[in-house]
C-alpha cells in the first residue's frame, strides 16, 4: 500500500453497532465510529512519513526500508538506507543504517493500525524515498514472525493481552502454540530483494501497554 502523507490508510477498524436499526442507520453509525480510528491511523502514518523524510534529507540519504516482525513484546527488524558513501560519494545500500528511534516509531504503528477484530500485524515492510516522499507499507496480520528463539506460548499470551483477537480469527500456528507450546517448523518467507541476505537483529522488549 502506498501512503501519501495526509491521505487515509487502507486499513480500517470498525466499532460494534449494538442497537438494532435499519441497514441505512447502521451504515451511518459504523461510518461515524470508523472516523476517529481512521484519523488515528492517518495521523500515525503521516507523522512517521514526516519524521523519516526529515531524517533522510538531514543525512543526505535517498531511501530507506525497514522490515519488522513482532509478537507480544518481542521484536526483530532488518533495515537498510541508500546513501552516498566513501570518497567518491557513490550511492550504496548501508545495512542497519536506520536509527533505533525511527524503527521504534514503525513498531509503534502496531497499535495505530489494528485490524477490525483488534489484531495487530506480526510482519511489516515499510519504505520511503525522497524522490516522491511517499511511505509504502505492507502489513501482514496472519504471518508467523521469524523470531530467535522461536515464538512460544508466552509470546502468544502477551500478544493476546496487548492486541486481543477474535477467537475465530486466530492463525493456526498461534492456536497450536497456545494449545501445546510445540514449536512447529514453519518455513520462513523472505520479502527481501533478489536473493540478498537481510541483516536481522533483535530490538529487545518494548514498553507496550495493554489498551
Amino acid at each position: 500500500m502506498r501512503f501519501r502523507p495526509g491521505t487515509e490508510p487502507g486499513r480500517k477498524r470498525v466499532g460494534r453497532v449494538r442497537e438494532s436499526s435499519s441497514p441505512e442507520q447502521e451504515g451511518m453509525r459504523v461510518s461515524e465510529q470508523m472516523r476517529p480510528l481512521e484519523e488515528s491511523a492517518t495521523h500515525a502514518l503521516d507523522g512517521l512519513a514526516s519524521r523519516w523524510n526529515a531524517w533522510l534529507r538531514r543525512t543526505d540519504s535517498l531511501e530507506m526500508v525497514v522490515e519488522i516482525e513482532a509478537l507480544g513484546e518481542r521484536v526483530t527488524c532488518a533495515n537498510r538506507v541508500l546513501r552516498k558513501t566513501g570518497l567518491l560519494r557513490r550511492l550504496t545500500w548501508v545495512e542497519d543504517g536506520v536509527p533505533d528511534a525511527l524503527v521504534h516509531d514503525a513498531v509503534a504503528l502496531r497499535g495505530a493500525t489494528t485490524r477490525a477484530d483488534g489484531a495487530a500485524w506480526t510482519w511489516a515492510f515499510l519504505s520511503i524515498s525522497t524522490r516522491d516522499g511517499e511511505l509504502t507499507t505492507d502489513f501482514d496480520y496472519e504471518r508467523r514472525p521469524d523470531l530467535v528463539p522461536p515464538c512460544t506460548r508466552d509470546d502468544c499470551a502477551a500478544e493476546q493481552r496487548l492486541f486481543p483477537r477474535d477467537s475465530g480469527r486466530i492463525p493456526g500456528w498461534m492456536a497450536r502454540l497456545q494449545s501445546d507450546d510445540v514449536e512447529d517448523t514453519a518455513p520462513r518467507v523472505d520479502s527481501g530483494g533478489e536473493g540478498e541476505k537481510s541483516f536481522r537483529r533483535p530490538l529487545g522488549r518494548l514498553a507496550l501497554q495493554p489498551r
